[in-house]
């Protein structure tokens, strides 16, 4: 995996691995507590190449392996992007050798975070490693 030092408007700088999620104690000053929530992810793919023996459920978990209460929804979108690539929009009926586009970016990760205590950035797809 690859690290991104990313410089926040907090006097500090984190480095993180590509999908990694970090919380930020509290500074001083501030509400104990409350951390900062962070998501990375590297931006430079926008889309994924299908092959024969690829599903659905295997990419999403490849896009989103730390947070599965996301799948249904991403799952969606996939198909709502792509419906070239899906016999009869049918999820488990995906196509080989067609260019699945992924959604831009996602919403908070659930509305049960509680915006007192987290601040949630958006984040977007970085490249997308195939098992070998």
């Amino acid at each position: 995996m690859k690290a991104i030092t990313k410089q926040l408007l907090l006097p500090l700088s984190v480095t993180v691995l590509c999908g990694s999620l970090v919380c930020i104690p509290a500074l001083a000053g501030e509400r104990t507590g409350v951390s900062k929530r962070i998501e990375v992810y590297d931006v430079s793919q926008q889309y994924y190449d299908t092959r024969y023996g690829d599903t659905l459920s295997e990419i999403l978990w490849q896009l989103l392996p730390n947070n599965p209460g996301k799948h249904a929804a991403l799952q969606q979108e996939i198909i709502r992007l792509n419906p070239q690539a899906f016999i009869n929009g049918n999820p488990d009926r995906l196509l080989a050798g067609k260019r699945l586009y992924l959604p831009g970016y996602l919403q908070k990760p659930d509305n049960r975070v509680d915006s007192g205590r987290y601040i949630i950035e958006s984040y977007s797809w970085g490249n997308i490693k195939r098992p070998r």
